[in-house]
């Protein structure tokens, strides 16, 4: 049974991984644009943009209804940052027991 646990494990560790850099990135490209760094009239920043935007909102959007913007500063992505690596967390200590 193990043997096809740890490698299911191990995917969606990584997956979350992957997630993680997603919000991160979605986070980094709003404060670029907000601030005059990255043009989003550019195709490619802006298919970038709403391709990781696409992935990140569905996630967002709970946590956003949960806790409000305050002011301009929205913690919805921090909140989505710790659970994601809160789930890591977990995932990590059921494989290191099922080895």
């Amino acid at each position: 049974m193990n043997i096809i646990i740890l490698p299911l494990l191990e995917i969606v560790y990584r997956l979350l991984d992957l997630y993680f850099w997603v919000v991160l990135c979605t986070v980094a490209m709003n404060l670029c644009m907000n601030y005059g760094i990255l043009n989003p009239s550019q195709p490619l920043v802006k298919s970038v943009f709403v391709f990781c935007n696409r992935l990140v909102q569905p996630l967002l959007r709970p946590i956003q209804r949960l806790i409000p913007p305050i002011g301009t500063v929205d913690l919805s992505p921090f909140v989505l940052v710790l659970l994601v690596s809160l789930l890591q967390s977990v995932i990590r200590n059921i494989m290191s027991t099922l080895v």
